[in-house]
């Protein structure tokens, strides 16, 4: 079926159109969401002992979805990687007298930072529980973690790889 110039343009208006080697050739926006490989592609995966393991997707994917289901699929394995370290800070703050479980009828204190200001410190949680949040009793004990754990490896767990310095 051939289509008028118009009725493309109207059908792709929402896509970037770009023009390599005499062709015009859609490109499709970045979906949101996590990542899911596609069948013949490469992904990486964590052992329960933090081994980073590579994956070809295939039917045997398709039969064994929990690695997807929980979150354990990472398009490189450098991506992989800082999941692991990412898990060993928060076993560290655990081990460091850090909680998981947010008490409301006491004060709850958690590492966070400021991005814009690069910066990490112990703070009040307030009423509400944080997503994925290690409690500490009080302050003086979530700034003691900080020092143990170091600030440049809790600002790659918090901000991303790319923002400590």
């Amino acid at each position: 079926m051939q289509m008028k110039l118009q009725e493309w343009i109207n059908e792709n208006k929402d896509k970037e159109v770009v023009f390599e080697d005499g062709r015009l050739t859609i490109k499709e926006p970045e979906t949101q969401g996590r990542w899911k490989p596609e069948d013949g592609d490469d992904y990486f995966a964590l052992l329960g002992n933090g081994e980073v393991i590579k994956f070809h997707r295939t039917d045997h994917y398709r039969n064994h979805p929990d690695h997807f289901a929980i979150g354990n699929v990472f398009k490189t394995e450098e991506d992989a990687k800082f999941a692991v370290e990412r898990l060993k800070i928060r076993a560290e703050l655990l081990d460091l007298g850090g909680r998981d479980e947010f008490k409301p009828d006491q004060m709850n204190f958690y590492i966070c930072g400021d991005i814009s200001q690069n910066t990490i410190y112990s703070a009040i949680a307030g009423k509400n529980p944080c997503l994925n949040a290690v409690y500490f009793d009080d302050q003086e004990q979530g700034n003691k973690a900080i020092q143990a754990v170091g600030v440049d490896r809790l600002k790659k767990m918090l901000f991303g790889e790319n923002h400590a310095q």
